[in-house]
C-alpha cells in the first residue's frame, strides 16, 4: 500500500482542497470592525481556529481572515500589519496543532511556516512561540524527525529567552528529544537533562505549598510539572533501559530509580486527577524495594498504604497480591 508521504503533492493538494470546500461556512453578519473584536476576544480565549466538523463556530483565524478581506478602507495601516501578522501566525499554528484527514499534522509544512513567520516578523510577540512550536514540530513527526533539529531550537529558545514562562517546558522537551529520538536515543544525555531539572527545579518545588490539584496555581505549575516529568522519565529510563544494559551498575541504577519514585509519592506531584499514574509509582517503587534492593518490609508497607489509599481500583489486587507474595517470601526466609 502507497504511504501517504510518497503520495504526489497534487494528489494531496486536491484532497485537502476538497475537504475544505465541504466544510465552507457562510459569512457571518456584522462589519469588519465587529469581526476584529471578535477574533481579538477568541485569541484571548484560546479558540485559535475553526474545528473541522459541521456547524462548528468561527475562530479568531478566520475573523482575522474576514478582516484581511475587508481591506485597508475598513482598517488603519497599523491595523492591517497586525491583522495579517496574526493571520500569518494562526495559520502556521493551526499547522501544528490540528490533525489532517489522515489522522496527521502537517509538521513538515508547519515548521516552513514557522520559520518564514520568524524571518517575516522578527520582532512580533509571538516571535518566541514561532521558535519553540517549530521544535515540537521537529521532535514530533514521526515520519521525518530531527531530535536534533528540535534540540538546537530549543537551545535557542533557552539562549533569547531566558526568564520565558516556558523554559521549565523547554528544558524538558530537550530531555524528551534526547530520550525518543527514533533514529537514536542517548539515555546518558537524558539522563543529564532530568537531572539538571530536578537539581534547580526540585528546592523551589519542595518551598511551595501547592498540590498537584491545584492546577489554578498557574504561576507554579510549569515548574512542578517540569520537576514531577522529569522524575517520573529519569526513573523509567534507570530502571527499564540502563539497569537492563548495565549489570555492572544495575543495583545503583534500581536505587536512583526508587528514589525518584519515592519523591514523586510526594503530595505535590500527580494527585487525584492522575491517580493511575501515582498509582503506578508507588505499585514499582514496591516491586523494586522488594526484588531489587533487598527491603521487603518496606515494600510490604508502601503496598499497604496502596490498598487502604484506592480499595476501589483495579490496581488493588495487584497491589494486594504482591504484597501477599512478598510476606510469604519474608516468612520463608525465616530461620526455622
Amino acid at each position: 500500500m502507497l504511504h501517504h508521504r510518497h503520495m504526489p503533492t497534487l494528489l494531496l493538494a486536491l484532497l485537502a482542497a476538497a475537504l475544505a470546500a465541504g466544510c465552507k461556512k457562510e459569512v457571518p453578519k456584522g462589519t469588519p470592525a465587529a469581526w476584529l473584536e471578535d477574533a481579538t476576544a477568541l485569541e484571548e480565549q484560546g479558540d485559535y481556529f475553526q474545528e473541522d466538523r459541521e456547524q462548528a463556530p468561527l475562530g479568531a483565524l478566520e475573523y482575522y481572515r474576514l478582516c484581511l478581506e475587508a481591506g485597508g478602507d475598513a482598517f488603519t495601516e497599523d491595523q492591517m500589519t497586525q491583522i495579517r501578522q496574526r493571520v500569518q501566525w494562526l495559520a502556521a499554528l493551526k499547522l501544528v496543532l490540528t490533525e489532517d484527514f489522515m489522522g496527521k499534522c502537517d509538521y513538515q509544512t508547519a515548521i516552513a511556516a514557522m520559520t518564514k513567520f520568524m524571518k517575516d516578523w522578527p520582532k512580533s510577540p509571538y516571535s518566541r512561540l514561532a521558535l519553540f512550536y517549530r521544535a515540537l514540530a521537529r521532535e514530533y513527526d514521526v515520519d521525518y524527525q530531527n531530535a536534533p533539529g528540535a534540540i538546537a531550537d530549543y537551545d535557542a529558545f533557552l539562549k533569547q529567552y531566558p526568564d520565558d514562562a516556558l523554559v521549565p517546558e523547554v528544558r524538558v522537551r530537550i530531555g524528551h528529544c534526547y530520550e525518543f529520538d527514533l533514529d537514536e536515543p542517548d539515555y546518558t544525555k537524558a539522563i543529564e537533562t532530568y537531572s539538571g531539572i530536578i537539581e534547580d527545579y526540585g528546592p523551589k518545588v519542595e518551598e511551595l505549598d501547592v498540590r498537584a490539584d491545584d492546577v489554578a496555581d498557574v504561576e507554579h505549575l510549569p515548574i512542578l510539572m517540569a520537576v514531577e516529568r522529569a522524575l517520573y522519565n529519569k526513573a523509567r529510563i534507570l530502571e527499564d533501559h540502563l539497569a537492563r544494559t548495565r549489570p555492572d551498575e544495575a543495583r545503583d541504577c534500581y536505587a536512583r530509580a526508587a528514589e525518584c519514585y519515592h519523591r514523586l509519592m510526594d503530595g505535590r506531584f500527580f494527585g487525584t486527577i492522575r491517580f493511575k499514574q501515582s498509582q503506578f509509582v508507588h505499585f514499582r517503587y514496591a516491586v523494586l524495594l522488594a526484588e531489587q534492593l533487598d527491603r521487603p518490609r518496606e515494600s510490604i508497607d508502601v503496598l499497604k498504604t496502596m490498598e487502604e489509599r484506592w480499595p476501589e481500583s483495579p490496581m488493588y489486587g495487584r497491589a494486594k497480591w504482591k504484597r501477599e507474595q512478598i510476606e510469604k517470601a519474608v516468612a520463608a526466609a525465616k530461620p526455622q
